[in-house]
């Protein structure tokens, strides 16, 4: 019978918030690796997807520290219990990844002041690997300091068929112009109990 476990963060965990190059408020987390008189193998950077948040990793963090790792991981902001910049937090809405790219490099290095064990492992899931990705682009320094780059079913491309992209892209200008940006997409709104409610 397989055991159901682990719904909960390991304890132990270093608290390693910091704040984005605009102020924004990170939720980080670290935990030591349990060496029990084995060498530490490194550190796992995980960077979660759209939507997702550090507690649903409880299961893949507690593997990892078994395995001897240590193991840090984010909240993306927009995501979690980091910031966000709408009032309403079940609202997501991201104008540009470019920040999100930042806060990864940020991460990697208050990891590195935490004095996590190298070599360092920067994994990104969906969403997170394509930031992960562009951090590493964007980011020589950051591409110097990680060892290992592992993209989990990266968001690479957005497919919009059968619109063009040229169309799309004209279509999301005029939205955020006409003040749509912040707002939920058709059809969309909070969550209300079991169903979403549309706005």
């Amino acid at each position: 019978m397989h055991e159901s476990r682990r719904y909960f963060l390991p304890k132990g965990a270093q608290n390693g918030d910091f704040q984005g190059a605009d102020g924004v408020r990170l939720r980080m987390r670290a935990w030591p690796a349990p060496t029990q008189g084995h060498k530490a193998r490194g550190t796992l950077f995980l960077v979660p997807g759209r939507t997702e948040y550090m507690e649903r990793y409880a299961e893949v963090i507690a593997d990892f520290l078994e395995k001897g790792f240590a193991v840090a991981i984010l909240d993306m902001r927009n995501h979690g219990l980091s910031g966000r910049p709408l009032a309403n937090r079940q609202a997501h809405f991201v104008a540009d990844f470019a920040p999100m790219a930042d806060d990864v490099a940020r991460f990697v290095a208050q990891g590195a002041a935490l004095d996590l064990p190298r070599p360092f492992t920067l994994l990104g899931h969906s969403m997170g690997g394509h930031v992960a990705l562009r951090a590493v682009h964007d980011h020589p320094q950051l591409a110097r300091s990680v060892d290992k780059l592992v993209l989990c079913a990266p968001m690479l491309r957005i497919r919009f068929s059968p619109l063009p992209l040229w169309l799309v892209r004209g279509l999301v200008a005029l939205a955020g112009a006409l003040g749509f940006w912040e707002r939920y997409a058709l059809g969309q709104g909070d969550w209300a109990g079991g169903k979403a409610r549309a706005r």
